[in-house]
């Protein structure tokens, strides 16, 4: 029993300093998502007031034409950009909740291997096969989990493939529009 009541303890150990880590990761991509807003937003407001600066010292209505044009393409570059940072943040927030999580999954697994272990130890005779199947139910379980995470990270390198592609094509459309 002390044994059992060690291996819960050690549990909700793992649990809370997976919560911690969690909420770590949390924040701190909170900051660098609030950082980068911020940026955005005093890049946005002096863009604004250098277009108002540029609206004011116009003295001939022929350059009224260009001033749309010159101002597009760097407004659609720095939103591409905010973009391509945002989703930086959050797919680095992502890989590092999805590495908390194989390792709690892999700690947890540990942990209840060794407590079937001991449940199989001090079982009765005869439920040996009991504790095989909740064993092999543990490994499926597994198995099907690891193949989940392959596939959701073939997934995401599509996606990040495809992005970076379209990107790529969309930056020489544009400036040939310009």
């Amino acid at each position: 029993m002390v044994q059992i009541n060690d291996q819960v303890a050690a549990l909700s150990k793992t649990q809370l300093d997976t919560a911690v880590k969690g909420a770590e990761v949390a924040v701190e991509t909170l900051g660098k998502l609030t950082e980068l807003q911020f940026e955005t937003a005093k890049a946005a407001y002096a863009d604004g007031s250098r277009a108002l600066r540029q609206i004011a010292a116009v003295k001939d209505p022929s350059q009224w034409a260009s001033l749309p044009t010159a101002a597009a393409q760097p407004a659609w570059d720095k939103t591409s950009a905010f973009a391509k940072s945002a989703y930086d943040i959050m797919a680095g927030a992502q890989s590092e909740f999805a590495a908390l999580l194989e390792q709690h999954v892999a700690d947890f697994n540990k942990s209840m291997v060794v407590a079937l272990d001991a449940a199989a130890k001090s079982a009765p005779p005869g439920s040996e096969s009991v504790v095989s199947a909740v064993k092999s139910a543990i490994h499926s379980t597994n198995t099907w989990y690891e193949t989940a995470v392959k596939t959701a990270r073939q997934m995401a390198a599509t996606a990040e493939a495809s992005v970076a592609s379209m990107t790529a094509q969309a930056s020489p459309a544009r400036k040939k529009a310009a």
